[in-house]
């Protein structure tokens, strides 16, 4: 990882207590656990050279901030920074598909009139669930609440509203039995249990239950 948002509020709660040649270990640590995306190994005489401290300094920020774990130094807040980040990289990867994806729908509902006549002549056939899609994807949807119910409550199930629009933009209704399904999946994960997973808005701009068609698809 080669850049994070800089949060002033939870870096001065962090440190406010802490002195000088503490807090500059306390940044030398966690510019570390995010550089190398990983949890510190527990290395006394690595993790004291690279805060340029004593052992003892570095051993007391270490214990104030972060847990001992199976060898390495391990804190929370930063697994879910390098989790989002991760997940964004994952987004991008696969934002040309998902653009493409998304283009085709919008073009096939502005090709079709709302009597279902086909407006060129070269365009393929298609059924009537595509035909109808762009009235549809005006409609209030009828499976959002569902939707909104099942997905994990955590302090980034935000924006119920935008959510709502993102499901009707992508005529979520129609593939609504595949997301229920690949939430229902995830949501017995380790990374989802221990609350690793992305906002709702998020998920539903990602089209993230497409990962799991595509696995299915490589067995």
């Amino acid at each position: 990882m080669h850049y994070h948002q800089f949060n002033f509020n939870d870096f001065i709660g962090c440190t406010r207590f802490l002195k000088n040649s503490e807090i500059a270990i306390f940044i030398k640590l966690q510019i570390q656990y995010l550089q190398d995306e990983k949890p510190l190994k527990d290395n006394v005489i690595f993790l004291t050279r690279l805060c340029d401290a004593s052992e003892e300094e570095t051993l007391n920020v270490l214990k104030m901030f972060y847990d001992l774990k199976d060898g390495s130094w391990h804190r929370d807040q930063l697994d879910q920074i390098i989790f989002e980040y991760k997940s964004n990289l994952d987004a991008n990867s696969r934002g040309g598909k998902r653009s493409a994806e998304l283009r085709k729908i919008k073009a096939l509902a502005s090709n079709y009139t709302s009597t279902g006549l086909q407006v060129t002549n070269n365009q393929e056939p298609v059924n009537q669930e595509l035909i109808n899609q762009e009235a549809r994807i005006k409609n209030q949807s009828t499976r959002f609440n569902e939707f909104w119910s099942l997905y994990p409550s955590n302090d980034r199930k935000t924006k119920k509203i935008d959510c709502l629009d993102t499901w009707v933009e992508l005529n979520c209704d129609a593939v609504a039995e595949n997301i229920f399904n690949h939430l229902n999946y995830y949501l017995q994960t380790e990374d989802w249990l221990n609350g690793f997973n992305p906002s709702p808005l998020s998920y539903l701009k990602q089209m993230r239950w497409l990962d799991f068609e595509e696995m299915d698809n490589d067995y």
